[in-house]
């Protein structure tokens, strides 16, 4: 059986749409006409982007003198994503990033600028670098990832990054600080100011989707934006190469479920936005998952065979093509394989 690498986990087709429902409550209030992107408004001075097709989900936050933006979607989208942040809130002072993943941090390339502070964490900081080939062939194929008929202000932004091609280097993607964190590495951050007039806070609990997840927590606006640790209504993406834990993962969640309230808004890093019970399902998905999971090794059965196996709590989800991709990850964390 093939397992479904990064690429065709980022290649998501419109079909995922179909499976995206929110919750009626936490839904973003009005959306914003005539972008390129559905911006859709959370809170005062808050805006949100989700789509199946377009990469992780970006929330841009208004300052006193200009805005906040986490995360940056793909390269290609990159120069439109920072127009229509500015557009909305004023001039970009800040990007956070909340992992390395590609479809999260491809953009990076249009906030290279030494008026914009980049932050992540610092093991995010590092795969980013290491990941500068992967950005330009991301680059080189984004008019497959932007769709046909662009807009001519996005082709042009399109066309201008790409003529810049070849003098690109992995500094040009590469947030130039780390995220304050706490001391010890893990847990959160007091509330800090990151701009004049914008407080958030910080979370990093250790290992779980990847080995450098980091929350961000609008603080006024009861926000949090989760990265992927959340995924809402898909099957998650387990990526072994980053250091993936079930465990952990749960570990994580839970931590950031016990900061959240009732009216707490979770931005999840795919799929819309919810409130605490979208994390309450995930953390569901994860220990379901583990369950089934240790219930088939304990019955003899094959990593292949579990492999193709499915569970009820499976069933209904967005992202089927990296469900066997879950269960191999689970398997092996389980079996104690590298």
């Amino acid at each position: 059986m093939l397992t479904p690498t990064r690429r065709d986990f980022l290649g998501l087709s419109l079909a995922a749409l179909a499976s995206l429902s929110g919750f009626a409550r936490a839904a973003p209030a009005r959306l914003r006409a005539g972008t390129y992107f559905p911006w859709s408004t959370l809170a005062d001075n808050v805006w949100v982007t989700v789509s199946p097709t377009q990469g992780g989900n970006v929330i841009v936050a208004k300052a006193r003198d200009g805005c906040l933006v986490i995360d940056s979607k793909f390269a290609g989208m990159g120069p439109t994503l920072r127009r229509e942040a500015a557009d909305l809130a004023g001039p970009v002072r800040a990007l956070l990033n909340t992992h390395h993943h590609g479809d999260h941090t491809g953009g990076n390339v249009a906030f290279a600028d030494p008026n914009i502070d980049t932050l992540a964490h610092p093991k995010a900081r590092a795969r980013i670098r290491e990941a500068h080939q992967q950005y330009l062939a991301q680059l080189r194929g984004a008019m497959r990832q932007l769709g046909p008929d662009l807009d001519p202000a996005v082709q042009a932004e399109l066309d201008a990054l790409l003529l810049r091609e070849d003098r690109l280097t992995p500094q040009d993607w590469t947030p130039r600080k780390d995220a304050p964190l706490p001391d010890s590495g893990r847990g959160e951050t007091d509330d800090l100011e990151l701009l004049p007039g914008l407080n958030i806070r910080l979370g990093h609990y250790g290992p779980g989707h990847t080995d450098n997840d980091m929350t961000v927590w609008l603080c006024e606006a009861d926000i949090v934006h989760t990265g992927d640790l959340c995924f809402h209504n898909l099957h998650p993406f387990f990526d072994a190469s980053a250091g993936v834990t079930a465990r952990g993962w749960i570990t994580s969640l839970k931590a950031v479920l016990q900061r959240c309230t009732r009216d707490t808004k979770v931005v999840p890093g795919h799929g819309p936005v919810g409130d605490r019970a979208i994390i309450e399902k995930q953390i569901a998905y994860l220990e379901a998952l583990i369950e089934a999971v240790a219930k088939e090794i304990r019955s003899g059965k094959t990593k292949e065979d579990i492999s193709a196996m499915s569970w009820p709590f499976m069933e209904g989800l967005g992202f089927e093509q990296v469900r066997s991709r879950a269960i191999n990850a689970v398997y092996d964390e389980l079996a104690g394989s590298p």
